[in-house]
C-alpha cells in the first residue's frame, strides 16, 4: 500500500508541476482567501500600521473602519479597494497634549500588502509533513523540500507489512538461484545422454526471461 501510495503521490507532484509549469508561462495573480494576512499602513498617521486575517467570510476587521470584504482580490485589487474605503472615514487621533485632532485620508496615503500568506499543508512520504509557510511561486518540488524530502524510512515504518520492494527483489533473487540449478541439472542431463547440446530456454513463468 506505502508503495502504492509512493506511485501516487509521484504522479500527483509530476501533474502539480506541470499545472505549475504552465502557470508560469500565464502568470495568475495570488487572490486573497481565509487565513491570509494583510498589513494597512496610512502614512498620514503616525504608527497607524495594522495587521488583519482573512476571516471566513473573506472579510478582515479593522478598528474604525469596521468590516471590509476583500476576499478573491489581488495584490493590485487589494491596494485600490483600501484606497476606495479608507479616505471615506474620518479618523480621529489624540495629540500629546490632549487635545483631539481628525484626519483626513488621502489614497496616497494607504498602502495595503499581504503581509503573510496562508500556510500549504504537505502529506505523504515526506519527513515532516503537515503545515509548511507558502512563499510566492513556489513549487511543488520546493514545498516537498521545505517539508524535508522523501524520506524512505517514514514509509516504511508507517506500512502495515513488508515493504513491496524487498518481497520483489527476494522474489527475483529465488528466481534467480532456481534457474541457475535448472540450467545445471539440464547440462548434466545432456552430458549423461551424449548430446552436445541442450535446451536454453528458461522455465515458464520466470520473470527474468
Amino acid at each position: 500500500m506505502a508503495f502504492v501510495s509512493r506511485i501516487l503521490f509521484a504522479a500527483l507532484a509530476g501533474c502539480l508541476a506541470l499545472d505549475i509549469a504552465a502557470a508560469a508561462e500565464a502568470p495568475v495573480a495570488y487572490k486573497l482567501s481565509p487565513g491570509d494576512t494583510v498589513e494597512i499602513g496610512i502614512a498620514s498617521i503616525a504608527e497607524r500600521t495594522q495587521r488583519a486575517i482573512v476571516q471566513m467570510d473573506g472579510s478582515i476587521a479593522l478598528p474604525e473602519f469596521g468590516m471590509i470584504p476583500v476576499g478573491g482580490l489581488t495584490p493590485a485589487e487589494l491596494q485600490t479597494r483600501m484606497e476606495a474605503v479608507l479616505p471615506t472615514k474620518i479618523v480621529h487621533q489624540r495629540l500629546p497634549d490632549g487635545r483631539e485632532q481628525m484626519i483626513v485620508i488621502k489614497p496616497s496615503d494607504v498602502t495595503a500588502v499581504i503581509a503573510e500568506y496562508r500556510p500549504i499543508y504537505v502529506t505523504g512520504d515526506v519527513l515532516t509533513p503537515g503545515q509548511q509557510t507558502y512563499r510566492p511561486l513556489m513549487t511543488v518540488r520546493q514545498a516537498i523540500a521545505v517539508a524535508g524530502g522523501f524520506s524512505l524510512l517514514r514509509s516504511r515504518a508507517s506500512q502495515s507489512g513488508p515493504d513491496p520492494v524487498d518481497l520483489r527483489r527476494d522474489y527475483e533473487s529465488i528466481w534467480g538461484d532456481y534457474i541457475r540449478d535448472y540450467f545445471h541439472g539440464a547440462r548434466i542431463r545432456a552430458e549423461l545422454q551424449n548430446q552436445a547440446e541442450f535446451d536454453m530456454q528458461p522455465p515458464q513463468g520466470s520473470p527474468l526471461s
